[in-house]
C-alpha cells in the first residue's frame, strides 16, 4: 500500500491538472485515516491531547477536531509532532508512507566528495565551526511557511535547469494561480493537500517542503535521503547529521563549504 487510501499511487498520473484533481478528491478520506492513525500513535506512546497541543502550539480543541474530522496542521506543528514526538517523518504521519528526500545537487556533490576520509574531515571541521555562529543558534528550527516552499521550489527548479515559474507551467486553473501568487509573495503557503500534489508531481518528500531540516536529526528522528540523480539512499547517522547541520546554514556559508570541499576534491584528482 502506498500510504493511506493508496494516495501514493496517484504519482503515476502524468497530467498535472488531472493529478491535482485526483489528490483533492481523495484527500478528505486520507485526512480522516491520518487523524485516526495519529490518535493511535499518541495513545501508544502515552501522549495526552493537552500536552501534545501545548508542545506543537495549537489549540487543544482545534487539535481534537482535526484528529476526528480531518487531520492537518501548520508546517511547524506537523514537524515537531512528527520528528520529536512520534519520531517519524512528516510524510509518514500525514500520508502513511515514507519517501526519502532528494538532496540538491550541490549538497549531493559535497556528500559524494566526503566519501574520501581526508575531505570528510575538512567538511566536518568547517561545518562545526560555522554552526557555532550565534545567528544559527538564534534562528532555531522553525520556518516561515511561504518562504520555505518558495526556497525549496527554487532549489528544485535551478537543479533541473528550469525557471521557477515553469515547474508547474502545465497546470491549469486555481492551483496554477495559487502557485504564481506564492512566487510573487502575494499568496499564502500551500496547504497540505497542495503539498501532497507537489511531492507526487516532483517525486520528493513532504518533509522537503514542511521542515528546515528534512533529515529530522536536529529534532529527534532519522529520515533517510537520496543523492541527486542517483538511487543511492543514505541512512548513516553521521552523514545525516552533517546534512542536518548544513541545512541550518545560510547561502553564503553553504557556498563556502561547497567551495572548500569541492576545491580539495579537485586538487586530489
Amino acid at each position: 500500500m502506498l500510504g493511506y487510501c493508496d494516495i501514493g499511487s496517484l504519482k503515476d498520473i502524468k497530467d498535472k491538472t488531472e493529478l491535482f484533481n485526483a489528490v483533492k478528491k481523495r484527500m478528505p478520506e486520507v485526512k480522516l485515516v491520518s487523524g485516526k492513525a495519529v490518535q493511535e500513535e499518541m495513545t501508544k506512546r502515552g501522549l495526552g491531547l493537552m500536552d501534545v497541543a501545548a508542545k506543537i502550539e495549537v489549540d487543544a480543541g482545534g487539535l481534537s477536531k482535526r484528529l476526528t474530522t480531518g487531520f492537518a496542521l501548520p508546517y511547524n506543528s506537523l514537524t515537531f509532532l512528527s520528528h520529536t514526538m512520534l519520531h517519524k517523518s512528516c510524510q509518514e504521519v500525514f500520508l502513511g508512507y515514507y519517501t526519502p528526500t532528494i538532496l540538491p545537487k550541490d549538497l549531493s556533490l559535497i556528500i559524494e566528495a566526503m566519501e574520501d576520509s581526508e575531505i570528510e574531515e575538512i567538511g566536518k571541521n568547517l561545518i562545526e565551526k560555522l554552526s557555532k555562529d550565534k545567528k544559527y543558534k538564534e534562528r532555531g528550527w522553525k520556518i516561515e511557511e511561504p518562504e520555505i516552499v518558495k526556497e525549496r521550489l527554487s532549489e528544485f527548479a535551478e537543479d533541473r535547469g528550469l525557471h521557477l515559474r515553469s515547474v508547474f507551467d502545465d497546470v491549469k486553473g486555481s492551483i496554477y494561480t495559487g502557485i504564481q501568487k506564492m512566487i510573487d509573495n502575494l499568496g499564502a503557503a500551500p496547504n497540505l493537500t497542495t503539498l501532497t500534489f507537489y511531492i507526487l508531481a516532483l517525486g520528493t518528500s513532504l518533509d522537503y517542503f514542511t521542515s528546515l531540516d528534512y533529515t529530522g536529526i536536529s529534532l529527534g528522528t532519522k529520515n533517510s535521503v537520496k543523492l541527486y540523480g542517483s538511487s543511492k539512499e543514505i541512512k548513516d547517522k553521521k552523514v545525516l547529521t552533517f546534512i542536518s547541520e548544513y541545512l541550518y546554514l545560510d547561502k553564503e556559508d553553504k557556498d563556502r563549504i561547497f567551495g572548500e570541499v569541492i576545491g580539495h576534491m579537485l586538487k586530489k584528482q
